[in-house]
């Protein structure tokens, strides 16, 4: 928990129930979680928003396929192998770094988004928009959370903060064409 400190950031487990709701909604069933093993808590929410978003569509736990790694390219491109070896319809991209690793996995091995795999991708890393066909985000507000930490971080230079502040902004789905109805 960040409650011992000032935290600025987006919803993680907002962020994993948007991407897997998005997913359940265009019909997928077989949809994995691939991203970071993160040691901090709130990167790991993201996780558990994907199981949520499963559970409301009473999709059982025995069902869940969530692939963690170490944060890095090689461990995406490990990922993306074991995702297709999975048979999975969708995977909620769940960090940039890996997630670079696990498409340019399937591009090597001619696996096309969205036709023979759906993808939300959560953050919007530069590179994503060079990609054809675009990729569904989930966007978080970069700017908003930019302004707010740079005013938390001046109150508390002047001395005016002196209990932690946590600080939560939502996302939301940017539409993309890496998602395929079924």
């Amino acid at each position: 928990s960040f409650a011992l400190h000032n935290f600025v950031g987006h919803d993680n487990f907002q962020s994993g129930y948007l991407a897997t709701g998005h997913l359940l909604e265009a019909g997928h069933r077989r949809i994995a979680f691939s991203g970071w093993d993160s040691p901090i808590p709130n990167v790991r929410e993201r996780v558990d928003g994907y199981r949520a978003a499963l559970r409301e569509y009473h999709i059982p736990p025995e069902q869940e396929m969530v692939f963690l790694d170490e944060l890095s390219e090689e461990a995406g491109r490990r990922m993306g192998a074991q995702l297709l070896d999975a048979g999975v319809t969708a995977v909620v991209l769940g960090q940039h770094d890996t997630a670079k690793g696990t498409l340019l996995h399937f591009q090597d091995n001619g696996v096309r988004w969205p036709d023979d795999i759906s993808l939300v991708l959560i953050g919007t890393p530069e590179w994503a928009g060079m990609l054809r066909p675009s990729l569904t985000c989930i966007q978080r507000p970069g700017q908003q959370m930019g302004r707010e930490a740079a005013a938390l971080l001046f109150e508390t230079m002047r001395g005016r903060n002196h209990h932690p502040v946590q600080k939560v902004f939502p996302c939301c789905v940017l539409a993309g064409q890496s998602v395929r109805k079924v």
